[in-house]
C-alpha cells in the first residue's frame, strides 16, 4: 500500500536564516556527554575512540550559528571535547588536542558546507550533496592532521592516528550531520503500512549482519532496507535510518558482534576502520539517492504546477489568440481566445487544419492576402514559405506584423501577430502566435490620421489666408498713405493762411479733415507695422541718440492732439544727456503713441506729466494722467492687439487698439520693457524702461543685441 502526498513542502526551507538561539548552545553542550560515552563505550581496545559522535553534533551546531559567531560555537565545542578527554582520565595535553580537533572540525566543516553568510546549510539537490561530502571529508582531514601531528610529537604513529581519527569523525560527520540540514522536499511516498514494513525490515537486517557470533561477511544487506528507504521515504527519514544504523553498527561492534569484531586475528585498528567505513558505506549509498529522488519530485511538482499555471492563464486569456502549429502550419495548440476571435472550437481545428494563405480581391481592386483556417488540407499549409523570409533579419527568431483573419463566417478582422519559432533540442520544429484583435483600433488610427491630414491641409490653407491678409494690408497700407498725406499736406495748407480768406465754417471743417486724416494716418502705419512684424519685416535701425531729443520729437508730434483736446502737457526732462542704442524713429513712434493715448483719455483741462530720468540701471520715460484709469481686468489684456477696455467702448473713444500693442513691442526690440499702473477713475501712468548705451558700441552691435 501507498500513497503519493502532493504539493506539500516539509522541512526547513532552503532560505531559512540561521540565528543564535538556545538550540545551538544545547548541541555544544551535548558535546561533552557524547563525547564520555564514546571513550567509555567504544574504545574497542585503543587509545581513541572508534566513533565520535561529538564530531557530528558540533558540525550541526556550527552549522546553525551565524557566520561571526561560529569561531565562539567552535570554542565551545573545542572545550566540550577537552573536558570530556580530561574527565575520562587523559593527559590535560592530549585532551586539549582532541579538544580543539573537534572544534576546528567543526568550524571547517561548517564553514565549507554553508553557501551564503547567514543561511542555514541544506540538503535539496546534487550539488548541496557533493558540498557536503567534501566538507565532510576535510574536516576529517583537518582533525586527524591536527591529533596525528600532536600525538606525534610523544611518539604515536601518524598514519595510524590519523587514519583512526579521520574515520571516526568523517562517519559521525556522515551519519549525524545530516539530521541538523534543512530539506525543502515532497512528503514521502510510501504510506503507513510500507513505512512499517521498510522499518522492519531494516530492523531484521541489521539485526542478522550484527548478531552476535555472526561472522560472514553480509554488511552489503545493510543496503538493501537503505536503498528502498531512499527511493520511498524522505531525506531526513533516510538521515534517521542511516544514523541508528550507524549507531547499531558501532555498539555491536564495540561489544563483540557481528562481521568485523569476529575476523579472527584482526587488529583493532582495522576493525575499527571497518566498522566506520560501513557506517560511511551506508550514508553515501542511501542519502545520495534519498536527495536526487527529492529533487526530482520538487522538479516534477514544480513543472507541474508551472503546466497548469501556464493552462489558467491560456484559458483565461479570451481576448488573446494564442495559437502553435507545426513547421507547415498544422494546428497544435487553439486557446479560447483564438475561438472567440476566428468562430472556430479547438476540438474542430487542432490536428485537423492548418493556417492557410488566402488571396482575394481587396476594396481597391489589387489581391490581397488573408490568413484563415483550412480544414480541407491539413498538412498542405505554406505557413513556413510565410514566416520564414520575416524571421531572417531577427535577432530573437521572432517578428511582429499585422495580419488579416478570415473569421469562419467571412468577416475580416485585423490581428498584431506576434510569432516566434519553437525549438526542440535545437532544431525548429513550429511556431507558436500571439495576437490580439485591433481592427476597431486601426480604424481609429486610420481615423485619427485623416483627421490630421485634414487639419494639416487646413492650416496650410489659413497659413495661406494670412499670407494673403499680410500682403494685401501692407499693399493698402502703402496705397493709402500717398493720398491721405496728401490730403493733410492740403489742409494744413489751408490752415496756415492767416490772409482771413478762409470762412471760419470752412477752417472748422478743414481743421476736422486734418485731425481725422491724421488719425487715419496713424491707424495705417500701426497696420502696417503689425503686417511687417507678422511676414518678419519689420526691422531696426540702431544708434547711439540722446533719448531727451526722442522725447521732444515725440511731444512735437502730439502737440496738436494735445491742443485739439484741451489737454496741458508738463515736463521734468532730466539735465544731463541720456544715451541709449536706438531707432530714432521707432522709439519716437511708440513714445508718441503713450502720450496720444494719455491725451485721448484725459477730459478737458487735464495734465498729462511727462518725465524723462534715469538710475543705476536704465533710462525712464514716464507719462502720468489723471484720466478715466483702467480696471484691473483690462489691465491683463492691456497690450493685446486690437483690445480696447471696456471704458472706451462706453464713452465712444477713437482707435482700434493696436497703439499700445505696437508700442509695446517696439520697446522689446529695444531690449526694453513698459509697465502699467493704475485705478479706475484715477489715471494711469505708463513708464518705459531702457538700457544705457555702452561706450565704444556701434549701431550694428546694438542691432545684433537687439
Amino acid at each position: 500500500m501507498s500513497a503519493v502526498t502532493q504539493g506539500k513542502v516539509t522541512g526547513p526551507t532552503a532560505g531559512q536564516t540561521a540565528t543564535p538561539r538556545p538550540l545551538v548552545w544545547l548541541l555544544v553542550l551535548l558535546v561533552l556527554p557524547l563525547g564520555m560515552t564514546a571513550l567509555a563505550w567504544g574504545r574497542f581496545g585503543t587509545n581513541l575512540a572508534m566513533w565520535w559522535p561529538a564530531a557530528g553534533v558540533g558540525v550541526i551546531a556550527a552549522a546553525l550559528a551565524p557566520r561571526r559567531s561560529r569561531p565562539l560555537v567552535a570554542l565551545g565545542v573545542a572545550l566540550c571535547g577537552f573536558l570530556a578527554n580530561w574527565t575520562f582520565g587523559r593527559d590535560p595535553g592530549v585532551a586539549a588536542l582532541l579538544g580543539l580537533a573537534t572544534g576546528a572540525d567543526a568550524l571547517v566543516t561548517a564553514a565549507l558546507l554553508s553557501r551564503h553568510r547567514d543561511l542555514r546549510p541544506v540538503l535539496t539537490g546534487l550539488d548541496d550533496l557533493v558540498r557536503f561530502v567534501l566538507a565532510a571529508l576535510a574536516g576529517a582531514t583537518a582533525a586527524g592532521l591536527f591529533v596525528a601531528v600532536g600525538l606525534a610529537m610523544d611518539g604515536a604513529e601518524p598514519l595510524i592516528t590519523w587514519r583512526t581519527v579521520f574515520a571516526s569523525h568523517l562517519a559521525a560527520i556522515l551519519a549525524i550531520t545530516p539530521l541538523g540540514l534543512g530539506s525543502s522536499e515532497v512528503r514521502q511516498r510510501a504510506g503507513r503500512t510500507e513505512l512499517a514494513v521498510q522499518w522492519l525490515s531494516l530492523a531484521l537486517v541489521v539485526g542478522v549482519v550484527f548478531a552476535p557470533d555472526q561472522g560472514l561477511p553480509l554488511v552489503y544487506l545493510v543496503f538493501v532496507p537503505l536503498l528502498w528507504g531512499a527511493m520511498r521515504l524522505s531525506v531526513r527519514a533516510v538521515a534517521w535510518q542511516v544514523f541508528l544504523t550507524a549507531l547499531v553498527i558501532t555498539t555491536a561492534t564495540t561489544s563483540g558482534w557481528g562481521p568485523f569484531a569476529n575476523l579472527g586475528d584482526a587488529s583493532p585498528q582495522v576493525v575499527a576502520a571497518l566498522s566506520q567505513a560501513a557506517i560511511a558505506s551506508c550514508a553515501l549509498v542511501a542519502l545520495p539517492l534519498a536527495v536526487l529522488k527529492s529533487q526530482r519530485a520538487v522538479a516534477l511538482q514544480q513543472a507541474s504546477s508551472s503546466s497548469d499555471l501556464l493552462d489558467n492563464i491560456l484559458a483565461a486569456a479570451t481576448s488573446t489568440v494564442v495559437i502553435g502549429t507545426d513547421l507547415v502550419g498544422n494546428i497544435e495548440f487553439f486557446n479560447i481566445g483564438a475561438e472567440e476571435i476566428s468562430g472556430w472550437t479547438a476540438a474542430e481545428v487542432v490536428g485537423h487544419a492548418c493556417l492557410a494563405i488566402v488571396t482575394t480581391e481587396g476594396e481597391d481592386g489589387q489581391e490581397e492576402h488573408l490568413v484563415t483556417v483550412d480544414l480541407d488540407q491539413p498538412g498542405a499549409g505554406s505557413l513556413e514559405a510565410l514566416i520564414e523570409p520575416f524571421l531572417v533579419d531577427t535577432e530573437d527568431d521572432t517578428f511582429r506584423d499585422d495580419w488579416t483573419l478570415l473569421r469562419r463566417d467571412g468577416e475580416r478582422r485585423t490581428l498584431a501577430v506576434t510569432i516566434s519559432r519553437r525549438y526542440d533540442h535545437g532544431r525548429g520544429v513550429g511556431y507558436v502566435g500571439i495576437a490580439e484583435d485591433v481592427t476597431e483600433k486601426r480604424r481609429e488610427e486610420e481615423s485619427a490620421a485623416a483627421a490630421l491630414d485634414a487639419e494639416r491641409q487646413l492650416v496650410d490653407r489659413l497659413a495661406q489666408v494670412d499670407r494673403t491678409k499680410n500682403d494685401f494690408m501692407s499693399t493698402v497700407s502703402h496705397e493709402l498713405r500717398t493720398p491721405i498725406t496728401s490730403i493733410l499736406g492740403y489742409s494744413q495748407l489751408l490752415l496756415s493762411d492767416e490772409t482771413g480768406a478762409l470762412p471760419v465754417m470752412h477752417r472748422q471743417i478743414v481743421g476736422r479733415i486734418e485731425r481725422n486724416g491724421r488719425r487715419l494716418l496713424g491707424l495705417i502705419e500701426d497696420m502696417l507695422t503689425m503686417s511687417q512684424v507678422e511676414v518678419g519685416d519689420f526691422r531696426y535701425v540702431f544708434q547711439r541718440v540722446d533719448l531727451r531729443s526722442v522725447v521732444q520729437s515725440a511731444v512735437e508730434t502730439e502737440t496738436s492732439v494735445f491742443g485739439s483736446l484741451g489737454v496741458q502737457l508738463t515736463q521734468d526732462v532730466v539735465g544731463q544727456p541720456v544715451w541709449v542704442e536706438a531707432d530714432p524713429d521707432k522709439l519716437e513712434r511708440a513714445l508718441a503713441a503713450l502720450l496720444d493715448n494719455a491725451a485721448k483719455y484725459s477730459q478737458p483741462g487735464d495734465v498729462v506729466h511727462l518725465a524723462v530720468s534715469r538710475d543705476d540701471d536704465a533710462a525712464r520715460v514716464a507719462v502720468v494722467d489723471h484720466g478715466l484709469g483702467i480696471s484691473s481686468e483690462d489691465q491683463e489684456h492691456l497690450f493685446d492687439r486690437f483690445f480696447r477696455g471696456s471704458d472706451a467702448h462706453a464713452r465712444a473713444i477713437q482707435g482700434a487698439g493696436l497703439g499700445l500693442s505696437v508700442t509695446s513691442m517696439i520697446v522689446d526690440g529695444h531690449g526694453g520693457s513698459i509697465s502699467c499702473v493704475s485705478s479706475l477713475g484715477e489715471g494711469s501712468t505708463f513708464t518705459v524702461a531702457l538700457p544705457f548705451a555702452a561706450e565704444g558700441v556701434g549701431a550694428a552691435d546694438a542691432a545684433a543685441d537687439a
